[in-house]
């Protein structure tokens, strides 16, 4: 009965759902989310760019995706962008329109807080690692919100983060007390500098 439902279908569709089935059928010991982003994974090499971008989007926007599932396919996302195609600013897109399924607000300590802390880290990494100076701004202005909420210097992640705001901070007043001290130099230094 299901094989001729099945076959009264457009090819199209058959063709998409037998896709979906290997995708999902590749080790039968993981659930759905954990077979879908090990073959979006696995996709990096073999398929070209379109579809491994949306193998990723797929899982990240799946409602039944776990928190975890859905981090380490938007991380897996971005890394692909900037490691394997070169696309900085693709990949710093994507972690802009995904910050939405974070809760900024989870209390210290909980999960939904330890997944926030690791996609900031590396949203603010991404950002950092681009170099330009409002990106650089970008990234600590990205730290400081999370700073915001305080942090819990008994998870390393948020004292990894509080380490990380530091460093970009101080490089960043260093880089701008240089920078006036150049102008100073050739009596370029305004009143508003």
């Amino acid at each position: 009965m299901m094989s001729e439902l099945f076959q009264k279908r457009e090819s199209s569709l058959r063709g998409n759902w037998i896709s979906r089935r290997d995708q999902i059928n590749k080790d039968k010991n993981l659930d759905i989310e954990h077979s879908l982003l090990l073959s979006a994974n696995t996709n990096r090499v073999a398929k070209n760019e379109i579809e491994v971008i949306e193998n990723y989007k797929q899982i990240i926007n799946r409602t039944t995706s776990p928190l975890d599932i859905k981090l380490a396919a938007i991380l897996n996302l971005a890394a692909y962008l900037v490691i394997d195609r070169g696309r900085r600013d693709e990949a710093l897109k994507y972690l802009d329109d995904y910050t939405h399924h974070f809760d900024k607000n989870a209390r210290k300590g909980s999960f939904e807080r330890k997944q926030y802390a690791t996609f900031t880290k590396m949203w603010a990494s991404y950002y950092w690692a681009n170099g330009t100076k409002q990106q650089k701004d970008k990234a600590i202005d990205i730290l400081l919100e999370y700073a915001k909420l305080g942090f819990d210097y008994n998870n390393d992640t948020d004292l990894e983060l509080s380490g990380i705001l530091l460093q970009y901070s101080s490089i960043s007043i260093i880089s701008d007390w240089l920078d006036l001290k150049e102008k100073n130099k050739y009596n370029e230094v305004s009143d508003s500098d």
